[in-house]
């Protein structure tokens, strides 16, 4: 493969001086020469660009062949790329075919101590064009509002059917993204304990359920891990998010009070398949602080809520990013005022609220209730 820049090296050393062409001949300097240059990289990457220089020679055959592959210029190179957009246009394959040509015409030019064609203004227009019409666009989740997320909740949990444990538990945890406006990350550091799960009551005589207040040990907006409580009111509804919470934890078996040197865990966590009347219950209920419980992975849950709103009817392309969006667009609609948003949200505002780090106290977290109400009325 190295056989054209032999010969092209070959033909500078002509030029040299009498004592050095001699040396030239003699101890195959031009061969030890590539050989040295070559080593510069990987022996994976050479093999890359072998491959993708054989198809350029190839190509030249036939639409150039009174040519080598090493006297072309930027025009004749811009026609390859160009038949390499279309070629990979039909296949419905990346730009990176285009790349790894440019990178082995570059790579045999310099081993030839040769400019390489791939620097013109043609061929920087062609490489983005290529960036542009070929390169897989990332995929735009859809948030989800209050009235799907409500068909969801219902046709799993309200329908009559058995609802197993892991829907219900999913589900209910998937609700709180939208009532908190709680990123996956903030999910996947609840945990369960009397401290940082609390549920507050109307009045000290009166036991109705008012809201839960829950401490997020950190978020993506705490620089200084200060940690965050959000608050989340009771509805009084079928699908009340505290009243479901509630449920979850009783259901689960969750230890809110672990004895001394033991972790009750995260709040989302992995499910297991038993031989009980449920046929599921958590994986662990606790463990030693030594090796404290990991929490589900994003992919493991968002495959599990997208199955489930699949199941339902709802054939949104969501993330677990629906859940905030949703419930922020959801208030904005209903009047909700941005501050208020802000604050539960954990989102940087263009002024600094004077009490917007202050503990979540339970009387303060009474105008978050009624945030949940106005979003959540189901």
């Amino acid at each position: 493969m190295f056989t054209d820049v032999l010969i092209t090296l070959q033909g500078q050393f002509n030029l040299l001086p009498p004592s050095l062409q001699a040396r030239s001949a003699s101890d195959g300097l031009v061969v030890r020469l590539v050989k040295q240059l070559q080593q510069a990289h990987a022996p994976a990457t050479c093999e890359k660009y072998a491959l993708a220089w054989k198809k350029f020679k190839s190509w030249l055959t036939i639409h150039a062949p009174e040519i080598t592959a090493l006297e072309c210029n930027g025009t004749i190179v811009s026609i390859y790329l160009s038949d390499l957009i279309q070629e990979a246009q039909d296949k419905h394959i990346g730009s990176q075919l285009i790349d790894t040509a440019c990178a082995s015409i570059f790579y045999y030019y310099k081993l030839a101590n040769l400019s390489p064609p791939v620097d013109s203004t043609a061929l920087v227009l062609l490489r983005r064009t290529a960036d542009r019409i070929l390169t897989a666009k990332k995929s735009k989740c859809e948030d989800i509002t209050a009235l799907e997320l409500h068909s969801v909740l219902n046709f799993h949990m309200l329908s009559g059917k058995n609802c197993l444990f892991k829907t219900r538990y999913h589900l209910t945890v998937f609700l709180l993204t939208f009532v908190g406006l709680l990123r996956f990350d903030d999910l996947a550091n609840i945990l369960v304990h009397r401290n940082f799960i609390q549920f507050i009551h109307k009045t000290d005589t009166d036991s109705t359920l008012d809201g839960v207040v829950i401490f997020l040990p950190t978020s993506k907006t705490d620089q200084d891990w200060d940690g965050k409580w959000i608050a989340i009111g009771a509805t009084g509804a079928q699908l009340c998010p505290v009243r479901l919470l509630l449920d979850l934890l009783s259901a689960g078996r969750f230890c809110m009070t672990p004895a001394a040197g033991f972790d009750s865990g995260p709040l989302l966590r992995a499910v297991k398949c038993v031989k009980t009347i449920d046929g599921q219950q958590l994986a662990q209920i606790v463990s030693q602080l030594s090796s404290p419980i990991p929490a589900l992975s994003y992919t493991t849950f968002r495959a599990s809520i997208l199955l489930l709103c699949i199941q339902a009817g709802l054939t949104k392309h969501i993330g677990l990013h629906a859940g905030r969006v949703g419930g922020s667009n959801t208030a904005a609609a209903a009047g909700v005022a941005s501050s208020l948003v802000c604050q539960l949200g954990r989102w940087k505002v263009g002024t600094t609220f004077s009490d917007q780090y202050l503990r979540m106290v339970h009387d303060r977290a009474r105008q978050f209730f009624r945030f949940t109400r106005q979003i959540w009325p189901y």
